[in-house]
């Protein structure tokens, strides 16, 4: 049961960006992304060809995810409305669903609203083994793509981390 179209299902979802879990919902079964940041990530696909991606938190989330008459719903947190019924909960391997999406650098001073790097001044790098790593540690998985990005951290310019990434 759809309420809204899926565009603006994921513009309502994505205002809050932050959901947490009712009661009813095991932890245990639902697939996180937890790699390399300091979030849990929970990717849900709302249609065939969307999907979207919330922070899980506990600290005033904006929705609570819940079984309702056998279906995974998203809740309003505050009205206890309901946004959407989910398709399913897609496994994320590195970053996204069928994605590694890879960093040189964990943290960023940029700060773009769209972006779950962190604005904290630590200087955590990846170095190219360490990328090489999880490629081969995710052999197994199903993936269609590969992107390797950096943020700007700090104590670096984007013409220094440029230079990195074309080395």
């Amino acid at each position: 049961m759809t309420l809204y179209p899926i565009a603006k299902i994921k513009s309502i979802l994505l205002s809050g960006g932050t959901i947490s879990l009712s009661d009813d919902i095991k932890r245990d079964n639902i697939v996180f992304c937890d790699n390399h940041h300091h979030n849990s990530w929970v990717f849900f696909k709302l249609a065939e060809s969307s999907r979207v991606r919330l922070t899980v938190s506990d600290d005033s989330p904006a929705f609570t995810l819940v079984y309702d008459n056998g279906n995974l719903s998203i809740i309003d947190t505050l009205t206890g409305q309901k946004v959407t019924d989910i398709l399913a909960i897609e496994k994320a391997i590195i970053h996204a669903p069928e994605q590694l999406f890879l960093g040189l650098y964990e943290y960023c001073k940029v700060g773009c609203s769209f972006c779950p790097c962190s604005v904290i001044d630590k200087k955590i790098h990846y170095s190219l083994d360490w990328i090489y790593s999880d490629i081969d540690a995710a052999k197994s998985e199903h993936y269609t793509s590969i992107g390797i990005t950096s943020s700007v951290p700090p104590h670096l310019s984007a013409d220094d981390v440029a230079d990195e990434m074309i080395l």
